[in-house]
């Protein structure tokens, strides 16, 4: 009997977590993925990896694909669905043969406005050790209790697995991070402490960006990454010092993260949000194309919209009484909270 190979994927709401799932649906349909000698393979939407750490979770042993390695960066717009299912099944292939050092990634397309990346910080790896293991990922996902592994450090940052081995080594040196049992990464309380004090200077800096120097919500992040650590401390505590408490990064999310964790659980995505009136309170950061329509929709924190329809695609709102639609990728990057009646204190 030939074998059965189960084909899994992101469960995300986003542009590329539907991507994956489509790319998992062509392979499924292949009749030659018994050559590849695994009964599971998992196709991830983005370097949060959460369909693979699911995995990790159940011991399930699995041939892993990710977008990125296809050639495919940020929010994917139109694609060969087919032609990516091809790519995807010839890396595997490669991989399964030991071969794939010799099968080049193709390039991705160029980011709009992204510059070129200096070298990585111990910083850089310690915001995406909190990204990762945030309670929203950056494809919407509610990710708890997710293995973080060096390779998964690796593909959040595009760097290689020898590379973000090497860094882990050095926090774990540092006493910032410590293995698990299950090999996962683990930030120590050092390392926590080290961890919110980055995301916390990253997201002062983007209030800078935003207030004082002209960017927008979505050229923020992106900018914040690369000039966050030039920045001395007293420069930073300046900077905090104007903002008005309980103070917020551009894109929503408290500059406190033990705030930011708790605040998180009582948050729906607007593609999950029923009919009704909402309150926009956060809105995920790094995927700038989504950002900047939004902004041109008219939503940001702050926003309250009523909700038409969220059941259909794209979804239909209203914003300032003049009804607005974006696709469900894009209402799952945007959090909410329904908003109170008239009249109604605040408990």
């Amino acid at each position: 009997m030939a074998r059965v190979v189960h084909v899994e994927s992101c469960s995300g709401p986003t542009g590329n977590a539907r991507l994956a799932r489509d790319v998992a649906d062509r392979l499924r349909r292949r009749l030659d993925l018994q050559v590849l000698g695994v009964d599971t393979i998992v196709v991830d939407g983005c370097g949060s990896a959460c369909a693979s750490r699911r995995l990790e979770v159940q011991r399930i042993p699995a041939a892993r694909i990710q977008l990125d390695e296809l050639g495919v960066a940020g929010t994917a717009g139109h694609v060969d669905v087919e032609q990516l299912a091809g790519r995807a099944l010839d890396r595997l292939r490669a991989s399964a043969s030991g071969s794939s050092r010799r099968l080049a990634r193709p390039a991705p397309p160029p980011a709009r406005g992204k510059e070129p990346h200096r070298a990585h910080t111990s910083g850089d790896y310690l915001l995406a050790l909190s990204m990762l293991t945030a309670p929203v990922v950056s494809c919407g996902v509610r990710a708890t209790d997710l293995p973080t592994l060096a390779s998964h450090v690796a593909r959040s940052l595009g760097v290689t697995r020898a590379s973000a081995g090497e860094m882990v080594r050095r926090l774990q040196s540092m006493g910032l991070v410590e293995h698990g049992p299950r090999k996962e990464i683990l930030l120590t309380e050092a390392g926590h402490t080290a961890a919110a004090d980055i995301v916390r200077r990253h997201r002062i800096v983007e209030r800078l960006l935003t207030d004082s120097l002209g960017y927008t919500a979505a050229e923020a992040y992106g900018v914040a990454l690369q000039v966050r650590d030039g920045f001395p401390d007293e420069l930073v505590e300046r900077i905090a010092a104007r903002l008005t408490p309980p103070a917020r990064c551009p894109h929503g999310w408290p500059i406190d993260v033990s705030i930011e964790q708790a605040e998180a659980e009582s948050l729906l995505s607007l593609a999950s949000f029923g009919p009704g009136t909402a309150t926009v309170v956060a809105l995920l950061e790094s995927d700038t194309e989504t950002l900047a329509g939004l902004a041109v929709l008219g939503i940001e924190p702050g926003t309250e919209l009523r909700v038409v329809d969220t059941a259909s695609d794209p979804i239909t709102v209203e914003v300032e009484s003049r009804r607005r639609t974006l696709d469900r990728a894009a209402g799952a990057t945007v959090f909410v909270r329904r908003a109170r009646p008239s009249g109604r204190p605040a408990r």
